[in-house]
């Protein structure tokens, strides 16, 4: 008699997709953190059952990069059209050229950044280590580790990329407003006294107290574009630092 290995019933299959697929709308790092798991068990069913696939999946967790996924800003992908806008929208355009993203989820805007707008070097902070991994992977398997940076740091505390005075630093940014209320004052500081050429340029919410030098509107996505020139007086003492390397 031939024994049949248990197989996870079609609705069971539904289901987990259907939870990840609507994880993937609400929190893109959040769905990226709990992947292992779901894979481990849908892969595991067949050959060992439901108990132990589910006591495999639990212990190849990371329960640290959940609970960062579910206590950070949820994480959505910036569309390629209203990125190559925004680039366009840019107040100043270097050959040496840095490109600084806050937030920078899967690293696929500081690859095109590089690879489509002829960026000398892109730098990224994201806060999930599942989404940093994934980043500097991008950049390995696209031959661009040289060009591309990624720290897995706080976006609220993180310095700018030490000044130059010659190459010019464009800041993307598709936060939160409360994170955007909290970067206002610190990025007005980080812009005074730079030699270097600053452009912030941000998707869908405003930098309180700043003016934007260029905004378009598309249905209901904001493109805005500011000048590091023209940023707001600063507010608090803001302490020098050189970036992380």
């Amino acid at each position: 008699m031939r024994l049949r290995s248990p197989r996870l019933p079609r609705s069971t299959v539904a289901i987990v997709l259907s939870l990840c697929a609507l994880a993937m709308v609400l929190n893109y790092s959040l769905a990226v953190a709990v992947a292992p798991l779901i894979l481990v068990f849908l892969g595991s069913w067949p050959f060992v059952g439901e108990r132990a696939s589910l006591a495999a999946a639990l212990c190849c967790t990371s329960y640290s990069a959940i609970s960062d996924a579910l206590y950070a800003v949820p994480w959505a992908p910036t569309p390629e059209e209203d990125f190559d806008e925004l680039l366009a929208l840019r107040a100043v355009i270097g050959t040496n050229a840095t490109f600084l993203e806050l937030g920078s989820g899967d690293g696929r805007n500081l690859l095109r950044a590089v690879r489509g707008h002829g960026y000398a070097h892109a730098i990224g902070v994201e806060w999930s280590p599942l989404l940093v991994v994934l980043s500097r992977l991008r950049g390995s398997l696209a031959g661009e580790s040289a060009s591309i940076t990624v720290h897995r740091a706080d976006v609220l505390s993180v310095p700018l990329p030490a000044d130059d005075g010659r190459a010019t630093l464009t800041i993307f940014l598709y936060l939160s407003d409360d994170l955007l209320m909290k970067l206002s004052s610190r990025l007005a500081c980080a812009c005074q006294g730079r030699g270097q050429r600053v452009s912030i340029l941000s998707r869908d919410f405003e930098l309180p107290r700043w003016k934007p030098l260029r905004r378009l509107v598309r249905d209901r996505t904001i493109l805005l574009a500011y000048d590091g020139d023209g940023a707001p007086p600063c507010t608090r003492q803001e302490t020098p630092q050189a970036a992380p390397t």
